[in-house]
């Protein structure tokens, strides 16, 4: 019989001798669990004995995928160290098929110890997913490779780590035990281990270790730390104030970049602590946010904080500056929602040797690569905040040269180098990218589609690879899922959706810089999204009444300018798909017809309901070069700037452009025409792609898609173009320098007001006040045009010409000066008051536009004064009167179980909403209930209940009663929920 040593030959001497040692323990955790056929120590004993399906894997494949792949990844700097993050293992820890994963991060760390200069580990916890004996036996087993590599490590349990089945409604955790990472384990006789809070419990320590020249301490907190924790750690770090400080803990920022905040924000963030059990017990819990005030901006030391726990995108990035001026790096990262539980990605920080940057980075050792998107991989100085991004008043543009193939063999769905061969700046980069799509950045980050419009080209009219074919491409609102925008490329005329690599182009236009423009929606809508976590228009100066929907696909947009002499106007598909965007001149130049189609489909009366965008660019933009051109006939219906445009051959142009080549900017193009054939008329089905020609010349084809794919696919037609340079761009005007306005919303009287609190006046031409949760009230809204304007108001904003009002709704409060341009002026330090335009609830979503009269357009900064003790009103207090009294019942119950989809976001919360998902349920009911008597004391709430009723109400009781019954039988059938109810995370 071969020996074992034998048997499993293929594998690296040290993981072997490790893996051995994984299984003892494993074995002495758990002697029951060796019979059972599918922990890793079955698994690890079989590996050794001949192969054998284990799980759908050969025994063979899952003893490689433990020992990992031996990769090492990217080297270190010269004179840089290390500090590596473990978000979440739980799907690691309850599945024995992602189980390598685990094992592969910790091989590697311990692997490269020495050539990354790890300084130190970090867990940011939910070791396990169930707090139960086989999954704790799992996390050791793979988190000894640590301890028999002698890599230093610190834990900090999640909220799955306590309870039974891990469900946080206790402290309870195998975590202490001494086989796991108890007081005698070998985690808690790490040299690096300064002391824990509490005798015989580990889930809160502090750690030392010197790195880069400097004396560290790190905390681990449990999850949502007690009140008498976070004194401890004050104390601690007050005794080491010579050392720079982090806090490890499992729940602290969310993914929209701010922090928990129970206080004023509920539960609109989901999976805050005191949303969990253990909320209820002595010494409660601390969220972000009071972490941040009772301990981490207190102490000048203090430089990062890391977290785990939120699902979303699973990142988040901010820096804020404490109480003495000192920077701190606060980050979440989790991965645990992707495949396979996150298929081993890790946070990597190199610190370099001038003791500010930080690089970092994410990488997975199962998968030997690093994670590009712009939320993955940054870099920080660690002594300073991060710039702001500058106001993008021009077009950043960049050409891209895809190397890889451009259909792979099996539709590999292949990740394959793109080089950006010139860029404008702030420089455009490339993200995350696969076969045919291509994540752009903007100065090292990603771009939502909330900001701004990306547009882009395809610059080749084929590929040596792919002769005779063509490509199309569109521009993905969230391809990736992570909300930013990425260039899907398609084959032309293929409608099984074919992603292709081909050389493109691209340029962005931000909406904060100005340019006019918006993202639609399949249905015609104007879209909307986020920004920072606070709600955004997806558009700049247009509205709802500039776009219609006129058929399936077919859209109009009126902008009020003149569509064949006034501008031009660009588009292109906001889909992962191979939509293709094409617009047509309505008679007398009056707007634009619009169809969104996919590539394979010839000219129709309609098209599909698809995403889609659009830029305008009227002639009297600064420096641009373009027009309209019609191919047809060889002749510019109308144009702007120094160039020559020639017809070649059928669908064939030639263009040059003054001092200008392919080098030195890029082409952005739609098509122009309408047509008729038969008895539809409408867009015309081209599609438009460019390329170098000889001598600085631009090539550009109109393909029709007849035809594509077969070489015969030219056609002529009429199309919109501008050029953009990389250094010398198309441009808006800047604002007046030091530009600040500010808005301020009374929680108590319900008045908006705005003032200029920059340096300089502001000559002013619109006001939009928006709110997506529909927290408006028109009746009672001061506006410019019927209170401050000349006519007929007194003329202390615009003495020489009228405003109008262009929207009145619950969501949209907009006005502008549609004649004269020249603004009202808004004085430094003037301030408007705006009337009592709020809705008060708990909801606080404003936002507020101010449209200079150069057009760029500048968002307010937003605040909110009042309100009970100077914060946001509770979700119980639903007649927001600063108080949770019978009041409030009496807003709650007539909307018990009733249908509140009809309703807008701020009705639907004042009508007992309480817990954000849209409606007024059972979970509701609890919560209300909860609130009601913790402000009146236990007991009260039933009292309420049970008093006298009035013969009206009696159906009121027994409706209660049927919920409250419902909870109680819910409440003893449910497991692994929170003291909420809900199984959350």
């Amino acid at each position: 019989m071969s020996s074992p040593w034998a048997a499993c030959g293929s594998i690296v001497r040290a993981h072997f001798v490790r893996l051995l040692m994984a299984l003892a323990i494993v074995l002495a955790a758990s002697a029951q669990a060796l019979a059972c056929g599918t922990c890793p120590a079955c698994r690890l004993a079989e590996a050794c004995n001949g192969p054998a399906p284990v799980g759908g894997y050969e025994v063979a494949q899952v003893m490689s995928e433990i020992t990992g792949n031996g990769s090492a990844a990217d080297p270190i700097q010269p004179g840089s160290w290390s500090m590596a993050l473990m978000p979440d293992t739980q799907h690691y820890a309850d599945n024995i098929n992602n189980l390598p994963h685990f094992f592969n991060q910790t091989n590697w760390l311990a692997d490269n110890l020495v050539s990354h200069n790890i300084e130190m580990v970090l867990h940011e916890g939910d070791i396990t997913n169930n707090n139960n004996v086989t999954q704790w036996n799992n996390a050791k087993a793979a988190l000894s490779v640590l301890d028999t590599g002698n890599v230093p490590y610190a834990l900090a349990p999640g909220n799955h780590d306590y309870g039974t089945n891990g469900n946080s409604a206790n402290r309870n955790t195998l975590f202490h035990n001494a086989e796991y990472f108890g007081p005698t384990s070998d985690y808690a006789t790490q040299s690096s281990v300064g002391g824990f809070f509490e005798p015989g419990k580990t889930d809160n320590s502090w750690h030392t270790f010197n790195a880069g020249g400097n004396d560290w301490i790190v905390f681990t907190m449990e999850f949502g730390p007690r009140d008498e924790v976070v004194a401890w750690a004050n104390d601690v770090l007050t005794d080491h104030s010579d050392k720079l400080a982090i806090l490890v803990t499992h729940a602290y920022m969310y993914y929209d970049e701010t922090i928990y905040d129970w206080a004023t924000k509920g539960t609109s963030q989901n999976w805050n602590p005191h949303a969990y059990g253990v909320a209820n017990l002595p010494g409660g819990v601390n969220d972000g946010q009071e972490l941040w005030d009772d301990f981490v901006k207190l102490h000048e030391n203090f430089r990062f904080v890391f977290n785990g726990h939120v699902l979303g995108d699973g990142t988040g990035y901010r820096a804020t500056e404490g109480d003495n001026g000192n920077v701190v790096h606060q980050m979440l990262a989790n991965y645990q929602m992707n495949t396979q539980g996150g298929q081993g990605d890790m946070r990597l920080l190199e610190f370099l040797a001038d003791g500010e940057t930080v690089n970092v980075r994410t990488y997975s050792p199962s998968l030997d690569r690093y994670d590009t998107s712009p939320d993955q991989q940054f870099t920080v100085n660690m002594n300073a905040l991060p710039p702001a991004p500058p106001i993008l008043y021009h077009a950043v543009s960049a050409n891209l040269e895809a190397i890889g193939p451009t259909d792979p063999l099996n539709n590999a769905n292949t990740v394959d180098d793109v080089l950006v061969t010139q860029t404008g700046d702030p420089p455009v980069g490339i993200g995350q990218l696969n076969r045919g799509d291509f994540q752009v950045t903007v100065g090292a980050r990603g771009v939502s589609y909330a900001e701004g419009v990306l547009l882009a080209s395809i610059t080749q009219h084929d590929r040596p690879d792919f002769v005779n074919r063509q490509a199309t491409v569109d521009v993905g609102r969230n391809s990736f899922g992570d909300g930013y925008l990425a260039l899907s490329i398609m084959e032309g005329g293929n409608a099984t959706k074919n992603e292709v690599n081909f050389n493109a182009s691209t340029s962005w236009f931000s909406f904060e810089g100005g340019w006019k423009g918006a993202h639609v929606n399949g249905d015609g809508t104007l879209a909307t999204g986020v920004v920072n976590g606070a709600p955004r228009d997806a558009f700049n100066g247009v509205d709802q009444s500039n776009v219609t929907r006129t058929n399936v696909g077919r859209y109009t947009v009126d902008l009020g300018a003149n569509a064949q002499n006034d501008g031009m106007l660009f588009v292109i598909g906001n889909n992962n798909d191979n939509m293709v965007v094409q617009t047509g001149l309505l008679p007398g130049g009056t707007s634009w017809d619009v169809r969104v189609d996919d590539n394979a489909t010839q000219f129709a009366a309609t098209g599909e309901d698809k995403d889609w965008s659009f830029v305008y660019l009227p002639y009297d933009t600064p420096n641009l070069v373009g027009g309209h051109y019609n191919g047809n006939v060889n002749s510019n219906i109308s144009a702007v700037g120094d160039f020559t445009m020639n017809r070649l051959a059928t669908g064939q142009y030639e263009l040059t452009v003054s001092g200008e080549t392919p080098e030195t900017g890029m082409l952005i193009l739609s098509v122009a025409s309408q047509i008729t054939s038969g008895p539809t008329t409408a867009p015309d089905d081209n599609f438009l792609v460019y390329e170098p020609g000889a001598g600085g010349k631009f090539l550009i084809n109109s393909y029709d898609i007849t035809g594509v794919g077969s070489g015969t696919a030219l056609q002529d037609t009429a199309f919109a173009w501008a050029f953009v340079g990389f250094e010398n761009p198309i441009s808006q005007v800047a604002p007046p320098p030091d530009l600040e306005f500010n808005v301020t919303v009374d929680r108590t009287t319900n008045t908006i007001s705005l003032t200029n609190d920059g340096a300089a006046n502001a000559d002013i031409k619109g006001i939009s006040i928006l709110s997506s949760n529909g927290a408006l009230a028109p009746a009672t809204w001061d506006s410019i045009a019927n209170n401050y304007d000349e006519l007929p108001g007194d003329g202390s904003v615009d003495p020489d010409d009228p405003w109008t009002i262009s929207s009145s709704t619950a969501f949209d409060l907009s006005e502008s000066e549609e004649s004269g341009g020249d603004g009202g002026t808004l004085a430094a330090g003037q301030t408007i008051q705006l009337g009592e335009v709020w809705k008060r609830s708990r909801l606080e979503d404003i936002v507020l536009e101010v449209e200079l009269a150069n057009g760029s357009v500048v968002l307010a900064n937003v605040g909110y004064s009042g309100g009970p003790g100077g914060m946001a009103y509770h979700p119980s207090d639903l007649n927001t009167d600063g108080a949770i009294t019978t009041d409030d019942w009496e807003f709650f119950y007539p909307n018990m179980l009733a249908d509140l989809s009809s309703m807008s976001g701020v009705e639907k919360v004042l009508a007992g909403d309480i817990d954000g998902d849209g409606d007024n349920d059972l979970q509701d009911f609890l919560l209300f209930k909860a609130d009601f008597e913790s402000v009146l004391g236990s007991g009260s709430f039933n009292a309420m209940l049970t008093g006298v009723p009035e013969p009206s109400t009696f159906g009121l009781l027994l409706a209660a009663g049927a919920i409250v019954y419902a909870a109680r039988r819910r409440s003893k059938q449910a497991r692994g929920e929170s003291a909420l109810g809900m199984n959350v995370r």
